[in-house]
């Protein structure tokens, strides 16, 4: 433990050079087996984590480190990056590329964030309803990750509801989408649990959700047709109900577009 204290101690540019060794040395399962044997060797998580993470696994160029968010393991994300980069050809050290290992765990660390939250909490403040007419909020920003091959779907949401007793903040809509948007998703199961959450978790007396958003997994890859969009739309309680109350969020909805 000596001899380990000392090499952790003045080791920070020796386990970088070292990792670059390993990389280009192994180029394979190797180099995964060697870092899991390093990190057994430290014994302590802690330790593991601070050398073999912010340490070995090179800085940003900003000089901050990876994000360190609640549940996300940034170094790993970063060494799995690196191995893509070696797959598929590419010289995970050259200009441009050195840094992006760190960069993509950053970024993942934001994307899925929303897998360590709640997002109906941000319906755990309320106030009193004085009516029953539809609530909306259109052209809402959307931006998520489909789950089936980690590509974004970048669109927007039309969220409507009827209060029963209680009403909540614009602003917290905005953030119960977002929530449910930041994890690995699809579409469909985005739509309903925004839908379920506002009709269920609120206790409205109805809520409706449309989503219109270009999925980059066909767009950029599969069919290969840009601008196509994917629209789901999910109804509860009177807006499933009341083929009324539904026509008349759908316009609510539409005018948007026809405005734009």
């Amino acid at each position: 433990m000596l001899a380990c204290g000392g090499f952790l101690a003045g080791g920070e540019s020796l386990l970088r050079r070292l990792e670059g060794a390993l990389t280009y040395a192994c180029r394979g399962p190797v180099y995964t087996q060697v870092l899991s044997a390093m990190e057994r060797y430290f014994w302590w998580r802690g330790l593991a984590a601070k050398y073999l993470g912010v340490s070995f696994v090179r800085r940003s160029l900003k000089g901050g480190g990876m994000a360190e968010v609640r549940g996300v393991d940034g170094p790993r994300i970063a060494r799995a990056v690196r191995e893509i980069l070696v797959a598929i050809g590419e010289d995970p050290e050259r200009d441009g590329l050195a840094e992006t290992p760190e960069r993509v765990a950053d970024a993942y660390a934001h994307l899925f964030s929303g897998l360590k939250e709640d997002p109906t909490s941000n319906l755990a403040v309320s106030f009193a309803a004085e009516g029953h007419d539809t609530v909306m909020l259109r052209d809402v920003p959307l931006a998520s990750i489909c789950e089936h091959h980690l590509l974004p779907f970048v669109g927007k949401a039309h969220v409507g509801y009827v209060p029963e007793e209680r009403v909540v903040g614009l602003s917290e809509i905005v953030h119960l989408v977002e929530g449910f948007a930041r994890r690995p998703q699809l579409q469909e199961r985005l739509t309903a649990r925004i839908a379920d959450a506002l009709y269920h978790d609120l206790g409205s007396r109805g809520s409706i959700v449309v989503i219109e958003a270009e999925q980059l997994c066909m767009t950029m890859r599969g069919a290969q047709k840009p601008g196509t969009l994917t629209v789901t739309s999910a109804a509860r309680g009177v807006f499933d109900e009341e083929p009324g109350r539904r026509a008349e969020a759908m316009a609510l909805m539409s005018r948007g577009e026809r405005r734009g």
